[in-house]
């Protein structure tokens, strides 16, 4: 089959996908919350850190006058909030500490508490959905630390959950998952990463064997592990460590250069690609000589995933956008490496760092001669680094985007989804034009390589090597035990219940590929552990509203508690086998 237009695709999918309608322009209560997420999110983000320029603001008294009256504002709401926090979503103790922060008008410092007491109300809350829609298979829980995509990847969870419960497309109704599909099983395993290549274009040095590489990997790991020694997994070595380490770019690329005009999206062609044959034609098209920039984005998947993986894959050249449908292509993307790694091609990218890893995770894909936007606006010390900013600065496009947010594994896209996935790429090489030639002239007026910065900057994220996330270690409850108010006073047969319990739910998730946030959520994983239920029915009754995986392994989970109690089987808790 041919590749097709963007129209021919919504046509054959019965529709433009959920995001057409009868509403018109009106703005619901799901999209406002995402546009007030967003916000939000955006202004945190812009903020000075306590690492980077934050002592430098402080200097200025309008600084310090502005901040003192935004905290008290935002103090002032999460007090209200929390005064009306009840135990029906949280720990007695914590509902009943927070109230008593909020009534006697405590500091909110660290905002821990208030991260928690949220993450508590949107998992009772999305549990209490599930339950009314009858659907207990699609687990939409709100939090956890582990469920992914949220804090560890720059989001809240908070902000990740409302995406996922307020994107529709049936995938929870249906039961079926994409990664339930996938030709490749996915590796979920505690062991180490082995890279997917099976050919090496482009090559400098040649492609090495990998699997003897982690056989051997893997011994070091065991006898480390065996001596009592609490080490991490290893890496292995970056197949093109070589051709990245040897780059040298071409002069055009280090010259100033005359930036076309931007070309607006209805005039631009788009292709939707999800066929091997529609591929073959996008690596032709991608192949050619005049061909020397090419943007990349990605849209992953977290929050039903152990790892995560990538949905979909936008790519523009100067004059075509494309979308890789990377669900039903997953097995077939490898050939893109004859592009992605050529090295006299430039993969211009807006903060590459998850996806040079994401692609060696579900494709093999990778980098060869990378020019980060994101490092580029670091180095000239914009007051904003985010890619909605440079459209806005450099091409006035406001960009939605409530659509990070959105759950990017439905079928068919929402054509408001397939514009805020164009975005991302149709614009990225006018603006890496201009950003090189800005780069160039203000180094210049400050004797200072400012290009060369960049460079520098994009190649090391290039080099960076994709390691199994979350990482498995037979410490690794113990920071969350810190975080969640277990002390040095804990006795004894709680730290074993909540170790074997934190075991448990990394080792479930691995089988069942969800996140362990959905499997076992924190502020549950903490009641077990406190309460240490020793039967079913005392379990169903600590656990308000029961996760799915507990009640479904209900059996299961008694007998691991009632063990680690004991002091039995405490040892099998650094087991590293996982799921395979």
């Amino acid at each position: 089959m041919a590749a097709r237009t963007i129209e021919e695709a919504l046509a054959a999918s019965g529709g433009a996908g959920a995001g057409d309608g009868d509403g018109g322009d009106e703005v619901g209560p799901v999209d406002g919350l995402f546009r007030a997420l967003v916000m939000g999110t955006r202004a945190v983000q812009s903020y000075p850190t306590r690492d980077g320029d934050f002592e430098y603001h402080a200097a200025f008294d309008e600084f310090k006058d502005r901040t003192a009256a935004q905290s008290e504002r935002v103090a002032g709401l999460l007090q209200s909030l929390l005064a009306g926090v009840t135990s029906e979503s949280l720990d007695d103790d914590q509902a009943a500490g927070l109230r008593d922060m909020a009534g006697e008008g405590e500091d909110v410092g660290t905002y821990e508490q208030v991260a928690d007491a949220l993450d508590g109300m949107l998992e009772a809350a999305a549990f209490a959905l599930d339950e009314a829609k009858g659907d207990r298979s699609n687990v939409a829980t709100a939090v956890a630390e582990g469920a992914l995509g949220g804090r560890a990847h720059g989001r809240s969870a908070a902000a990740v959950e409302v995406a996922d419960a307020g994107a529709g497309g049936g995938l929870g109704r249906s039961g079926q998952r994409p990664q339930d599909g996938f030709a490749d099983r996915v590796d979920n395993s505690r062991g180490v990463f082995v890279p997917r290549l099976t050919e090496k274009p482009n090559a400098i040095e040649p492609l090495r064997d990998y699997a003897a590489l982690a056989a051997e990997a893997e011994a070091a790991y065991e006898a480390a592990a065996e001596a009592g020694e609490d080490v991490p997994v290893p890496t292995l070595p970056h197949p093109y460590e070589a051709e990245i380490s040897s780059l040298v770019y071409a002069d055009w690329m280090t010259a100033r250069r005359e930036p076309a005009p931007f070309a607006p999206l209805d005039d631009t062609p788009v292709t939707w690609v999800d066929t091997p044959a529609a591929l073959d034609q996008l690596v032709a098209a991608l192949d050619r000589e005049d061909v020397r920039e090419l943007a990349i984005d990605l849209e992953n998947h977290s929050l039903h995933s152990f790892q995560g993986f990538v949905c979909l894959m936008q790519l523009s050249t100067r004059d075509a956008d494309w979308l890789v449908d990377t669900i039903a292509l997953r097995a077939h993307l490898g050939v893109l490496n004859h592009v992605f790694t050529n090295p006299n091609v430039v993969k211009v990218l807006h903060g590459c760092d998850h996806d040079v890893r994401w692609l060696q995770r579900d494709f093999g894909l990778y980098l060869v001669n990378v020019f980060d936007t994101g490092q580029a606006t670091r180095v000239l010390r914009y007051e904003r680094y985010s890619l909605a900013f440079l459209l806005k600065k450099f091409c006035d496009v406001d960009a939605n985007k409530a659509y990070q947010l959105a759950d990017w594994r439905i079928r068919p896209l929402s054509r408001e989804m397939m514009k805020y996935a164009r975005e991302d790429t149709h614009y990225l090489l006018g603006i890496y034009d201009r950003l090189v030639n800005e780069l160039l002239d203000r180094g210049a007026r400050e004797r200072v390589n400012l290009l060369d910065s960049t460079l520098a900057r994009s190649k090391e994220r290039s080099q960076y090597v994709y390691a199994k996330f979350p990482e498995w270690t037979p410490s690794a409850h113990e920071a969350l035990m810190t975080r969640l108010g277990f002390d040095a006073g804990t006795p004894a047969s709680k730290v074993r219940v909540f170790a074997a319990l934190y075991e448990w739910r990394d080792r479930v998730a691995r089988e069942v590929d969800e996140s362990t946030g959905v499997v076992l959520p924190q502020l549950a994983l903490k009641k077990l552990a406190t309460e240490v239920p020793t039967n079913t029915d005392a379990l169903m009754r600590a656990c308000h509203p029961i996760p799915p995986y507990v009640r479904t392994r209900a059996h299961e989970v008694v007998e691991t508690i009632v063990r680690a109690s004991a002091g039995e089987g405490v040892g099998a808790a650094g087991g590293r086998s996982g799921a395979a």
